[in-house]
Parts: C-alpha cells; structure tokens; sequence
C-alpha cells in the first residue's frame, strides 16, 4: 500500500493519504509552526517496523533546508528530496501511476514514480512525438517490454492505460500492448490494445469470455489519443482523443496468477500462440508517445486533461 503523510503549515492540517486518498486530517492550533530549525536527525522505523518500505520522499516549503542525518533501521530505497508539501493530485499521481514512458530521452525508462524501465528490441527508432520525443515500430521483431506491470495479475483489478499513437500503416491490423506472464511473449498472454482488420481502435480484457469495444478508425500519419479504462463495476470504457467511445458495463476479468510482461508494438517472439479475439497477429508500424500506466479507473476529466496537453 502507498501511505502520504502532509503537513501542511499554511492550512495548519495534518494529513494522511492511503493508496492516494485523503483517510484522516487534522487542524493544529494556529499558533503551531511544525518544525523550523535548519538541522537534526530523521528516524525512520526506530520503533521496529517488519516489511518493507520503498520509494520513499519527503519535500518541505523551503528549498535550502535538508536534513544532516537520517537513521534507517530497515532496508529500504529512497531519495529524500526537501522542497515542499505534495498536494492531493501528486500524492494520487505516486500512488497509483504504475509506469510513465515520455520516451524524450529516446529510451524506454520510466519517467514515473517505480523506475519500472523497459527495454527495446530490433528496429525501434526515436522521431519527433507529440511531446518530445516517440519511438517508432516498424516490423514484427521492433518492440517494447516491460515486467511487473500488474493490472491482470489478479482478478478483477482497476487499471487505466493512456498514449498517442501515430500510425503509418493500418492495412492489417496491428497489436498495440500486448500481455504475457512469460518473458517470451507466451503463457498466460493476450492482447489488449490494436487495431483490428479493419483499422478500428480495439480495447479487450479476458472475463468468461473476451470483452471488447471497438472505436473508430485512426488516421494515417497523425497523432491520436487512446485511453481505456477498467473497474468491475464499470467494466471497459475507450476514449478516442478524450471523449468516450463506448463502454461494457459491469464484468470481472481473469487474473494470471503472476507478474505480467507488457510487450509495446507486437506480440513478441513467441506470442504468435496467444488468443488475440479481434486484434490480428501483426505488428504496429507506426510511433507511440507518452504511455501511461495507472493502478486505478480515470476519470472522464482525467482523460481529457491527457488527450489536450
């Protein structure tokens, strides 16, 4: 679980955010300052704490001040960075943003809170994108991949995807993301993004049976802005350029029992096996910019904001 701890000295609130929401706050007298001085130490599970912690930062309203010392009593991974308090929407965004690929520095690392980096394979170029940079796909063996992306691990889980993608070759079809438990592309493996034979934006999850909705067909050779969203009680929605394309309704979805690879632009080199519904088992020739990852349902203004950068 992600836990936030705010103190917010302008509102004089003490603040706890649990998996990115606001569980609890308190006001403190308005004569309480917090904390002021420009040196000291920093316990952290002094007090035994069993399990772990990871990813760990801090930040204060004045950026000259750090901390001299900080006592760590568990392994853990962290930086402590001392700038400011994180409002709401930056605390929501670390809990539940599983993986950023801006692709601007030409490579496949997580620009986002879990350094989930990928790697890329065969041909994959870097081109203008629609922010910055993207990285271009041209044949079955360029592609992306990624472990420990979650959200079909176990059954039934929110998960949200976003990214622009630009197209240069709809004739076939093409797999966008395509999910695997096996670093080979097979196992537990389907796709859940592409165009189908017809060119149409296909968003598809494995319940009982495949669920899909199928949208529009993108044009060639210009940016379009895909985000599809999953809650059980909501089931599938699409966006195409921020607006809602269709939608399920309620189902529940299969869970792999393991950690899942993401393969970006094809199926991978042994996937040619996997169940694919609607998608046809061809590559993606074109460019993707500006994948997003999150462990939870956006919102319609949460689409939006994405699709109009």
């Amino acid at each position: 679980m992600h836990v936030a701890f705010v103190f917010d000295s302008s509102s004089k609130k003490i603040i706890i955010y649990l998996n990115g929401y606001n569980v609890g706050q308190s006001a403190l007298a308005t004569s309480s300052t917090g904390y002021v001085g420009s040196s000291g130490s920093v316990y952290i599970a002094m007090i035994p704490f069993v399990g772990l912690i990871d990813h760990m930062t801090g930040k204060n309203t004045e950026d000259n001040k750090n901390f001299n010392n900080i006592y760590i009593y568990v392994s853990i991974i962290f930086s402590l960075v001392i700038k400011r308090a994180k409002c709401a929407s930056e605390i929501l965004n670390d809990a539940t943003l599983t993986a950023y690929y801006s692709f601007d520095s030409g490579s496949p690392d997580d620009d986002g809170p879990n350094f989930r980096n990928g790697n890329i394979f065969g041909g994959v170029t870097t081109v203008t994108g629609y922010i910055g940079k993207a990285l271009s796909f041209s044949s079955t063996s360029t592609y992306l991949r990624s472990y420990d992306i979650s959200f079909i691990s176990k059954p039934s889980i929110d998960f949200s995807v976003a990214l622009w993608i630009k197209p240069s070759s709809i004739a076939n079809g093409a797999v966008i993301i395509h999910l695997s438990s096996n670093s080979n592309g097979g196992g537990f493996c389907y796709p859940i993004t592409g165009l189908d034979s017809s060119g149409r934006i296909v968003f598809q999850l494995l319940g009982g049976a495949f669920a899909d909705v199928v949208g529009t067909v993108p044009p060639l050779n210009e940016w379009t802005h895909i985000a599809q969203t999953y809650s059980p009680s909501n089931g599938l929605r699409l966006y195409i350029n921020g607006v809602l394309s269709g939608s399920t309704g309620a189902f529940n979805t299969l869970g792999s029992g393991n950690k899942m690879y993401m393969y970006v632009g094809s199926l991978g080199p042994s996937g040619s096996g996997c169940g694919v519904n609607k998608l046809p088992k061809q590559p993606f020739i074109g460019a993707i910019d500006e994948l997003r990852i999150y462990t939870r349902e956006l919102s319609d203004s949460d689409v939006w904001v994405l699709a109009n950068q």
